[in-house]
Parts: structure tokens; C-alpha cells; sequence
């Protein structure tokens, strides 16, 4: 199975929350497959990118995370 990378279809997500919820801890572990308790808490905004196959359609989605707090 050859996928392209460049085809790939993006979905931007917005996480908005109140500081100290966990919205760094939930989007750490899925962007890194890490599980982070301590983290810092963020200042203004933060930028994460994962590509995920799915091998069942052969399609490549890129998601683009932004996390507010």
C-alpha cells in the first residue's frame, strides 16, 4: 500500500478550556503516544500536527490541533 502525503486531507481542531483540565495532557497523548501529568501550564496558545492512515480507505488525514487555555 503506497499512500501520498501530499493528497492528504486536514482537519483543524480547536481545543478552548479552563487552565488546568488537562487539554495539554489529552493532546500530548495522542499527537506523541505519551502520557504527560506534570506539564507546565500553557501560555496563550499551542500547535500540534499528527498524520493518521487509515488503511481500510488507503487515505491520509493530517490533524492540526490547537489548544487555547
Amino acid at each position: 500500500m503506497k499512500t501520498n502525503f501530499e493528497s492528504a486531507l486536514t482537519c483543524k481542531i480547536i481545543v478552548i478550556g479552563q487552565s488546568g483540565v488537562g487539554k495539554t495532557s489529552i493532546i500530548t497523548n495522542y499527537v506523541k503516544n505519551t502520557f504527560q501529568t506534570d506539564c507546565l501550564p500553557t501560555q496563550g496558545a499551542s500547535f500540534s500536527s499528527r498524520a493518521q492512515i487509515f488503511k481500510q480507505e488507503d487515505k491520509v488525514v493530517k490533524f492540526d490541533v490547537i489548544y487555547l487555555s
